[in-house]
């Protein structure tokens, strides 16, 4: 019998990129059906799983565990532990999972959600799926078609080592000490933790550090996108220097928001290497989008990509080899 963690943040898509911009809103409800869906088909292909959901403030995981029961899912609780009501709630949930022997999570909410539970992981396979405000790196994705990912690798029809990918990280250290991670960028900042832990304003920002770039994207790895194009499975990032005192390029940083920017300075950075500056201002370095790690003028900081994140399910090649393996062969 497997276990599948469950997390479901009720909070994702509801900071304050969603006031000062056009974005879709992914509420609760929504989010209790697509882990339905999910779970149901999960179960048709695999009924002794065991559902396990992290809880929260909102009780969202209490409303999502009835409905399980009433629509005949068994063998699923909320586990119980304590909550902070932030990120550190999927952290330890992942943690506590991961040490009980949990087979694989499922996760449900921005890049900031992954991002936590990205420091807990390990080797466990992680499906996230899209519920938040900037997404890069969790997918907007149907909840069968999770469901359905996750029953072929469960189920033995594909190895965790054919359905996943290492992730990059980046890797925070001020004067020498580590931090903090991020899985897509880090933003160095002069605006000072106030309010909201979201950053938008493109006049504050100073540095982007990027894993993944491309325009296409939303949200402050689409500064590094105006310039390159770098996917989860290229070997490098970018780092590059801000201003606005000049205009060189333009990208969305926020649903219907278009920001124009200059470039500085713009370094390539190979998995392994990394970029070292020392402060000239005090201020914020912000993790996939949210204001994390202060910093003070004179401190040495360095960021470090390297190849050692999640392991991310490829879903559609998971899916495809289940196929191939005779998963929907009745």
């Amino acid at each position: 019998m497997a276990t599948v963690g469950f997390v479901i943040n009720p909070m994702s898509g509801k900071d304050v990129r969603r006031i000062v911009s056009s974005a879709t809103v992914i509420d609760n409800q929504e989010k209790a059906n697509i882990a339905e869906r999910a779970a149901y088909t999960l179960r048709r292909f695999g009924s002794g799983h065991k559902i396990v959901l992290m809880p929260d403030g909102y009780q969202l995981s209490e409303r999502i565990l009835n409905r399980f029961e009433a629509h005949g899912l068994d063998n699923c609780e909320v586990l119980q532990m304590k909550i902070n009501e932030n990120h550190q709630d999927t952290s330890d949930f992942v943690k506590i999972m991961r040490e009980r022997g949990c087979d694989l999570f499922i996760v449900m909410g921005g890049d900031g959600t992954s991002r936590a539970a990205a420091k807990e992981i390990g080797d466990v396979p992680l499906i996230p799926i899209s519920t938040g405000t900037n997404n890069v790196y969790p997918e907007h994705t149907e909840g069968t078609v999770v469901g359905l990912a996750a029953a072929a690798i469960l189920g033995g029809y594909v190895l965790p080592s054919e359905a996943c990918e290492r992730s990059k990280r980046i890797e925070v250290y001020i004067n020498g000490e580590f931090r903090d991670i991020a899985l897509i960028d880090a933003v160095i900042s002069s605006h000072l933790y106030q309010g909201s832990k979201a950053i938008w304003e493109i006049e504050n920002m100073k540095a982007v550090f990027a894993a993944q770039a491309h325009p296409a994207s939303i949200g402050f790895s689409a500064l590094a996108g105006a310039c390159a194009v770098i996917g989860p499975e290229d070997d490098y990032g970018i780092y590059m220097g801000l201003t606005t005192d000049r205009i060189d390029y333009r990208a969305s940083i926020a649903a219907g928001t278009i920001e124009q920017f200059g470039v500085t300075d713009k370094d390539m950075i190979p998995v392994g290497g990394a970029k070292r500056i020392t402060a000239g201002i005090e201020g914020i370095i912000a993790l996939d989008g949210e204001r994390e790690q202060r910093f003070h003028k004179g401190d040495r900081i360095a960021l470090k990509l390297m190849r050692n994140g999640p392991m991310k399910v490829d879903i559609k090649k998971t899916i495809a080899l289940a196929q191939q393996a005779g998963m929907f062969r009745l």
